[in-house]
């Protein structure tokens, strides 16, 4: 930043695989990395629900922004009392036409489909993935027989096989009245959110309402579906184990279990 010094930073954090191992731990310096920094505001970023994300803050310290649900869930945490509490300042829902689309198209590739609300986790069936799933987010799902009434604001799709995902992509690019954000978040996992969500979206609702422009944004994260919030930052932070695509172009530490986030603090110290 040279001489230019802000007035204030935001950093945006990824979770899964940045700060929390396969395992459900914290990462060496995952602690170290929030604790208070003058001028630095963070945030918590991830395709998890928000109570999920929730959790995780509350093992750290001076969290401020949470944004679940890649993107579509926005809340921001207020520390006037004891025990934190969270402001919704943004959330976007899929329709029930495009809810409809997915669950048909799930059916026909015969994918297993999760709906997210704001507060809750629907599932049909308790597979050995909901059972990991719920391990490492520490949400329980609700079992029903139908989706019908809910208020979805993500729907996470499931597969063991690769290629059910590229006919799945190919078959949501044909719902030309829809615009759904699509991203895979691991080999098995397509995410699915309105056209008014994604990590870039969120990341630009946290900039508006923290009133920290562009230029002084900082974002880390390990995966492809971090892709969207570090290209919005001017300061992107990816690891050596990250996909090639999201390397290039970005500022590369190593990894978390290789003190990448003790490093990542020591350059932010830098920063103010």
């Amino acid at each position: 930043m040279g001489n230019n010094v802000p007035q204030k930073v935001l950093v945006l954090v990824d979770i899964d695989g940045t700060i929390i191992d396969s395992d459900g731990g914290l990462f060496p310096g995952a602690v170290g990395l929030f604790s208070p920094i003058p001028k630095i505001i963070f945030g918590l970023c991830s395709a998890r629900p928000l109570i999920s994300v929730m959790s995780i803050a509350q093992k750290l310290s001076n969290v401020t922004y949470l944004s679940a649900l890649q993107g579509a869930l926005i809340a921001k945490q207020q520390y006037d009392s004891v025990t934190p509490a969270n402001e919704t300042i943004h959330c976007s829902y899929l329709t029930i036409a495009e809810l409809k689309e997915i669950l048909s198209i799930a059916s026909l590739l015969e994918l297993d489909a999760w709906i997210y609300t704001e507060k809750h986790w629907y599932v049909k069936s308790i597979t050995a993935a909901v059972k990991h799933e719920s391990q490492l987010s520490g949400l329980n799902p609700i079992e029903t027989a139908f989706f019908d009434g809910l208020k979805p604001v993500k729907v996470l799709l499931v597969s063991s096989q690769q290629n059910c995902f590229t006919r799945t992509e190919e078959a949501l690019h044909k719902l030309s009245a829809f615009s759904i954000n699509s991203v895979r978040s691991k080999s098995n996992y397509i995410e699915l959110t309105s056209q008014h969500s994604s990590d870039f979206k969120g990341a630009d609702i946290i900039s508006k309402e923290s009133g920290i422009d562009h230029r002084f944004i900082v974002a880390v994260g390990d995966e492809m579906n971090d892709k969207n919030m570090i290209d919005f930052a001017a300061y992107g932070y990816a690891f050596r184990k990250s996909p090639k695509a999201l390397s290039e172009g970005n500022f590369i530490l190593p990894n978390p279990e290789d003190g990448g986030l003790r490093l990542l603090r020591e350059k932010l110290l830098m920063m103010t």
